[in-house]
């Protein structure tokens, strides 16, 4: 059977949701205080996981945002990689048998995590110096994990294109940057990304050998549909 899972405040004099064909809605659980907002569910192996703000059920412990899962039946605090704060996790993508997402420790700044089902573990560092790499625009494509990150902390440029390969991540060479958050999609032959060159914007095809030219333009909040690139 397959659930679809989301999020939704309590605002009074709101009935129950409803759904198409005879489908039922229930609420699952409160993990916490109004405002404290699940997000980003993503599932591996039979457990959905989300990011939020709430009280752990085992320690009656009030955590910072962190990873939680559900099983179906109980809500429980997945990882809690800032004890004495919030990691943020974000991005929450499956990749293979884990997911990656970007966190922050509070030690190495806001970097590429991964987590197996029952650990969280740091899986590379992007920026120098200590400050946040800020991994982001998280693809998956031909078995691998393809994400822009930082060397120059969170939100600055240029941020470089990468992949991962379940061991190692590598820059996908020849460009500089890509010029910002949000502009990179995966297509039917590959992955596509602005990046800059100097002066040139330009919008690039990855094969998963060489990177080519497609046009001298840049593109925002980038999707793939069909053949066809929207921005």
């Amino acid at each position: 059977m397959s659930h679809l899972f989301w999020h939704r405040g309590v605002v009074s004099g709101l009935t129950s949701p409803s759904l198409a064909g005879g489908l039922s809605a229930r609420r699952i659980t409160d993990i916490g205080p109004p405002g404290l907002d699940p997000a980003g569910v993503v599932t591996l192996a039979g457990k959905a996981y989300f990011r939020a703000q709430g009280r752990d059920p085992d320690t009656s412990v009030f955590t910072g945002l962190e990873l939680w899962s559900f099983d179906g039946e109980n809500i429980s605090l997945a990882a809690d990689i800032r004890s004495n704060g919030s990691s943020g996790p974000q991005y929450l993508t499956r990749f293979r048998d884990s997911i990656y997402f970007q966190a922050n420790d509070g030690v190495n700044g806001t970097e590429l995590w991964q987590f197996d089902g029952q650990t969280a573990t740091l899986v590379d560092t992007f920026a120098n110096g200590g400050t946040s790499g800020d991994p982001a625009d998280f693809q998956v494509w031909n078995d691998q994990l393809f994400f822009s990150a930082s060397a120059f902390g969170a939100g600055g440029a240029p941020r470089r294109f990468w992949r991962h390969d379940g061991l190692d991540s590598f820059s996908i060479g020849g460009f500089p940057s890509v010029s910002q958050r949000g502009q990179a999609t995966v297509g039917r032959d590959g992955v596509y990304f602005v990046s800059q060159d100097s002066a040139v914007v330009s919008m690039r095809h990855y094969d998963g050998v060489s990177t080519t030219t497609v046009a001298n333009f840049a593109g925002t909040r980038m999707h793939a549909l069909g053949e066809q690139i929207l921005f």
